[in-house]
């Protein structure tokens, strides 16, 4: 395989199977951008319900997942996530008057909502790292078909990928870069096919070494494809697919999901070294959460749209992106008190709790 190839990369999605609408930042961006609200338009009157209107399978089957593994290991996961972005309010900015949506999230990995929101971070970090990269390239290391348990490969596969990052030939022809995980199986449903990728940059890295050295390492597993990046979009894009959830779970059988889940708890999915060290592929803490001002719930906006002129303005000026320059409800938003709470600590606009949405 030529190193200089094009590597051809899927476009996004979202987990309804439809093509996402991801958009890169512009100058009037702030921090509390987080995902695309491509869905403005659709129903639903608590923001989770607008939020899932496209997406009930992936939440169905995510509900369905946490109730078994719940039951197994005593634990109440399930909760959390049916509570996921149920709180939401409007929120202004005190000076541009642009208006976003805070919502309560629950941060767990499989959460089909959580996961659209890592997505948007995780692209716009990889994209603003990409941009400063010279001839950035795309490694894939993979591991032959086995038939062990999937979590025995995944320990071998992080094994070996600690290993061939530590020898001083891939050191010395990769500067840095991005690693993430993706699960797989084959179309026989015999085979996971557990494999790691690495979005980097560094010197000219022959193939056939690369190769040789990683068979060597994993004793039999030869496979390594390195090709260029010649879209730093979608190559962002790719990278936040997989290191937000290394699978879609609705596209495997139940049993086989509940498999994914379990062998990778407590895992990570995705990591930086060398020059990329110190990229966030996290949610980060809000800088400017002082700026912003509760001004009416979501509830309150979305029921009383055919009657209320100011929840009218509001949701106008959420859906167009411009300012709202109308007048403020007299009342305080009826925000729950407990997540009241959480808001006034310093670490209230962390994102893990509250995510932005645009």
């Amino acid at each position: 395989m030529k190193q200089n190839a094009t590597y051809s990369l899927p476009t996004g999605y979202e987990p309804d199977g439809r093509a996402a609408a991801a958009c890169p930042p512009t100058a009037d961006s702030t921090s509390l951008d987080t995902e695309e609200t491509s869905g403005k338009t659709e129903a639903g009157s608590s923001y989770r319900d607008f939020l899932t209107s496209g997406m009930k399978g992936d939440m169905r089957f995510a509900e369905q997942i946490y109730t078994e593994w719940d039951r197994q290991v005593n634990k109440n996961r399930l909760g959390q996530l049916l509570k996921c972005k149920s709180f939401a309010w409007f929120m202004l900015h005190k000076e541009t008057h642009l208006v976003r949506v805070a919502a309560s999230a629950c941060g767990l990995r499989w959460c089909p909502l959580c996961i659209r929101s890592r997505k948007y971070i995780i692209t716009q970090s990889v994209a603003n790292w990409l941009q400063d990269r010279k001839k950035p390239k795309f490694l894939t290391f993979t591991l032959k078909h086995h038939t062990a348990p999937l979590a025995s490969q995944i320990d071998a596969l992080y094994k070996y990928f600690r290993a061939i990052r530590k020898h001083p030939f891939f050191k010395k022809h990769i500067k840095g870069g991005i690693w993430f995980f993706q699960i797989k199986k084959s179309k026989d449903e015999k085979y996971w096919h557990p494999h790691i990728h690495v979005c980097c940059e560094g010197k000219y890295i022959p193939q056939k070494e690369l190769a040789a050295l990683w068979q060597k390492i994993t004793h039999g597993s030869y496979i390594v494809d390195i090709r260029g990046v010649k879209d730093i979009r979608k190559a962002a894009e790719y990278v936040a697919r997989y290191a937000a959830a290394p699978c879609r779970l609705f596209g495997h059988t139940f049993d086989d999901a509940l498999e994914i889940v379990k062998a990778l708890h407590g895992r990570r999915i995705c990591g930086t070294f060398g020059t990329a060290k110190g990229i966030s592929l996290r949610p980060t803490k809000c800088e400017d959460a002082d700026d912003w001002q509760e001004i009416k719930s979501f509830w309150d906006v979305k029921t009383s749209l055919e009657f209320d002129d100011i929840a009218k303005g509001i949701w106008e000026a959420w859906t167009h992106n411009r300012p709202y320059e109308g007048p403020l409800p007299s009342s305080p938003p009826a925000i729950d008190e407990a997540f009241k709470k959480e808001m006034e600590r310093p670490t209230s606009f962390d994102q893990t709790f509250f995510t932005y949405w645009g």
